[in-house]
């Protein structure tokens, strides 16, 4: 009887332990739409507008880190990954999570006053496609290699590696912002958000909440600076 007992706690041990990556059809949706709208955007203004070499850099980006996060997946055994279609069964709870992202983000969310050569369905293609590479660069691919990376610390615990990997993820996703928002409150507002943006993805383990929550929070930041008066 007790073997049996020792036997269980051991499962649940590696239960507890076991890391993953939840992928649903709705974040390969989103995927595919930005890697659709960037080329787009990228050959459209091609010799018209910086944007058109953003865009380039953006699907570079996008590509090395799901690239390097398979490779992650596919090194390290105990990091797996399920695809599964939670909304079906909880759709109201997953709208809850991206609304409380939304609504945290939009209190200190706010779009650059950028000029660029861009009519303004295009503004949209832009903006929330780089949404979604953000969420793979600085959430799926950076919270992943870090956690994966710290894992390797057997005296540091679960919680502890979360924490690390939000702070560290936050802090590079402001700082790739400098060239967009470069006085210290806007730098703050940047980091705040990495710090929503990743605490929900530790949490739920889930892209495709924050990607839904970042892609309508740049949606609404797009909106607002298109049309406001």
């Amino acid at each position: 009887m007790g073997s049996i007992t020792l036997e269980e706690d051991r499962q649940q041990d590696v239960i507890l332990q076991e890391q993953y990556i939840k992928i649903t059809p709705i974040a390969i949706l989103l995927i595919l739409f930005c890697f659709i709208a960037l080329p787009y955007i990228a050959i459209r203004y091609a010799g018209e507008s910086e944007y058109s070499d953003f865009s380039w850099f953006l699907i570079f980006l996008g590509v090395i880190s799901l690239i390097f996060t398979l490779l992650i997946v596919i090194f390290k055994r105990d990091l797996k990954v399920k695809i599964t279609n939670p909304y079906l069964d909880k759709p109201l709870t997953y709208i809850f999570y991206v609304v409380i992202i939304v609504f945290a983000n939009s209190l200190f969310w706010f779009i650059a006053r950028l000029r660029l050569g861009l009519s303004d369905v295009d503004y949209f293609f832009y903006f929330m496609s780089t949404a979604v590479v953000e969420e793979i660069v600085f959430r799926l691919f950076l919270c992943t290699l870090i956690t994966a990376a710290l894992s390797y610390f057997k005296k540091l615990n679960n919680v502890i590696i979360n924490i690390i990997s939000v702070l560290i993820s936050a802090f590079i996703f402001a700082v790739a912002h400098i060239y967009s928002y470069q006085t210290p409150s806007e730098l703050a507002v940047m980091l705040l958000g990495g710090l929503i943006f990743g605490l929900f993805y530790v949490w739920k383990k889930d892209i495709t909440i924050t990607m839904l929550a970042h892609v309508i929070i740049n949606f609404i930041a797009t909106w607002n600076f298109l049309y406001s008066i």
